[in-house]
């Protein structure tokens, strides 16, 4: 049966919206956009403002590491500890616990993004598979701090082990591991259990280790005299395998440089960082080769 064309008009005019509804739908929409970009805005400058000045030389320091000795062009590897899926009480207080942490990192990630030098890939260790390629990386920056029902040295342990059945898995890349919690470990045996970790798990030698200066103690081993008094200050440590007569088995760390926020964040003694870890001579110690 025809419907006649009056009753088509009758339709059509109940489903076109007047132009005044049209025209108020438009504004509110966008009154909405400009909310949500203001509000963007607003986070974007309170994270700014939130970090303190040891987060803000942190920053300034991992940049310089990155724009000093990573390759341009090649992949840089950001990694992070896991977290827990589940939402609950607990999850959420450590959540809240770490947003110091997802600050500073997100702060590092802008300024890393910033001259566009390398191709950036974040990793967070969830048992997710994810893509791989047979390019091996480069570059690797690590940062840990604790979890809920996990050590510092555990979430490091944790990202390691879901990098190392990647072909593009390089454990002779360079490494810089940041170190973000508070701990009551001196920072030298801190550093300590990271290198030898990352050792034990991956042989990985070619690391440096950022923790801020807790203590008002002269650290052993350092090189020259990096240390100074005070706690505005990141130190660096790194170790060698051979050092000493030792067979590849780790020793100790080293205070290869410090950052120190005069003149807006520099280096004590501007060592060269990531020195060859392979001596001339092995005086006699066994030697591994494979193909």
């Amino acid at each position: 049966m025809d419907e006649s064309p009056s009753l088509h008009a009758h339709v059509l005019s109940r489903c076109r919206p007047k132009q005044s509804d049209a025209k108020e739908s438009k504004m509110a929409a966008i009154h909405g956009v400009l909310l949500i970009t203001a509000f963007i805005q607003a986070v974007h400058a309170g994270s700014d403002m939130a970090l303190t000045t040891q987060q803000l030389h942190t920053v300034l320091c991992v940049e310089s590491i990155a724009h000093r000795y990573f390759t341009p062009g090649r992949t840089l590897i950001v990694s992070l500890p896991a977290s827990k899926q589940e939402v609950t009480h607990r999850a959420f207080k450590q959540t809240l616990s770490h947003t110091d942490d997802m600050q500073l990192l997100d702060a590092i990630l802008e300024k890393l993004n910033e001259r566009t030098r390398w191709p950036i890939e974040l990793f967070r260790t969830s048992g997710d598979e994810t893509a791989d390629t047979t390019v091996l990386h480069h570059s690797y920056i690590l940062f840990v701090w604790q979890e809920e029902g996990m050590s510092l040295i555990e979430t490091l342990e944790s990202q390691v082990e879901n990098f190392r059945y990647s072909m593009s898995w390089n454990p002779r890349g360079m490494f810089l591991v940041v170190v973000t919690t508070s701990s009551n470990v001196p920072p030298n045996l801190l550093a300590a259990q990271v290198c030898s970790t990352l050792w034990q798990i991956a042989n990985i030698v070619n690391v440096v280790v950022l923790v801020p200066h807790k203590f008002t103690h002269p650290q052993p081993h350092s090189n020259s005299s990096i240390y100074r008094n005070g706690s505005d200050r990141l130190n660096l440590y790194t170790w060698f395998p051979y050092k000493l007569g030792r067979c590849g088995e780790f020793q100790e760390v080293i205070l290869i440089d410090q950052w120190v926020s005069e003149n807006k964040g520099t280096f004590s003694e501007n060592a060269y960082l990531y020195p060859p870890k392979v001596p001339k001579s092995f005086t006699h110690c066994p030697i591994k080769v494979a193909s």
